[in-house]
């Protein structure tokens, strides 16, 4: 095969800027290629960003490890939300000022 005449660092990178679907394809069209990508920590990481709808463009000075780290911060704390579950209390007793402020006329307020 042609493709592998290049590197194993050229074809990771060549691969990593496919979709999650196309890295699939590549996947099933030999065991090589299917080896390299499952042992492709940016491979991976590309997929999972992707499939997640995270955009996030790979920074070198931030190590491939650091990113995996927040990535799965990130993924936890999204699956962590309940949105069943009110986060804010609508029944809160409104507080004097508001009321003040809001029989107080606008030119009042910004005019004085």
């Amino acid at each position: 095969m042609l493709l592998f005449s290049l590197s194993n660092e050229l074809i990771v990178k060549i691969i990593s800027s496919l979709c999650p679907l196309d890295i699939y394809s590549c996947r099933c069209t030999c065991r090589r290629l299917n080896r390299l990508i499952i042992d492709s920590p940016i491979i991976q990481y590309t997929i999972r960003t992707t499939l997640s709808g995270v955009s996030d463009p790979f920074d070198p000075d931030i190590s491939l490890s650091d990113h995996l780290d927040a990535f799965n911060q990130w993924e936890t704390a999204w699956g962590d939300i309940d949105l069943h579950k009110p986060n804010a209390n609508i029944d809160e007793p409104v507080l004097a000022e508001m009321i003040q402020i809001s029989n107080t006329s606008l030119d009042d307020i910004f005019y004085v």
